[in-house]
């Protein structure tokens, strides 16, 4: 089972749920949980739209967690998710002190991958995806 936190309209966990894994997203109510529901459907696919700080993720555990959280990050989510001690977290992040600052956060994992990828030309934003497993 996967868990997407802060899943937007689904471009990261849905793929995976297209291929047959039960997935969970997590949007805040707003037009991106609705576009979020309309991709989702006829998948594997929960969609929950609230505000991430109000899941209750304990109910279940879960394989993997991924996660793309806005500018600010996803601080006093990450400690409470890595309490289901999911096998592998992917964070993506546009922020590099934000992606820094959650990584502190993840105790007991290690980063087994670090990409980053320049989608904003002649900026100095660039998009980060690092996959951490359970050490």
């Amino acid at each position: 089972r996967v868990l997407d936190l802060y899943a937007g309209i689904g471009n990261l966990s849905l793929p995976l749920a297209a291929r047959g894994l039960p997935v969970i997203a997590v949007e805040a109510p707003g037009p991106g949980s609705e576009d979020l529901r309309r991709n989702a459907a006829g998948l594997p696919a929960e969609v929950h739209a609230r505000p991430v700080e109000r899941f209750d993720a304990s109910r279940s555990p879960f394989d993997a967690l991924v996660l793309d959280p806005p500018r600010a990050g996803a601080p006093g989510v990450l400690p409470k998710v890595t309490l289901l001690r999911p096998r592998v977290i992917v964070l993506v992040s546009c922020f590099a002190a934000s992606a820094a600052r959650d990584l502190a956060e993840l105790k007991g994992y290690r980063a087994v991958s670090v990409r980053c990828f320049d989608l904003f030309p002649d900026t100095h934003h660039v998009e980060t995806v690092v996959v951490l497993e359970r050490a």
